[in-house]
């Protein structure tokens, strides 16, 4: 779980530097990403992320099986990575405007 933020935080990082796309900018884009997540997606998110609670921890908090645990958390990557890649892009694309 911890990796990906990681992750995702680094690509922020590589694309500040390669872009000079501004912290501001960035901190604009993580807020976009994170109000198109629904209730339970964003208090996922803070558990998974925020506090960094393992499976176990998520699936008692919940009240669910770990197993739905790992699916909702997979379906949650899979949607933050595919609204920040479509933002990636499209810093990108303004960029190749320059």
């Amino acid at each position: 779980i911890h990796s990906y933020l990681a992750d995702y935080e680094y690509k922020l990082y590589e694309m500040e530097e390669d872009n000079k796309v501004t912290t501001e900018e960035l901190e604009e884009k993580k807020k976009s990403i994170l109000s198109s997540l629904n209730e339970k997606e964003l208090e996922l998110f803070e558990m998974a992320y925020t506090k960094h609670m393992e499976y176990k921890e998520l699936a008692k908090a919940l009240d669910i099986s770990e197993h739905a645990v790992r699916a909702r958390v997979y379906r949650l990557r899979l949607k933050i990575k595919e609204k920040a890649a479509f933002i990636f892009m499209a810093i990108l694309l303004l960029f190749m405007r320059f």
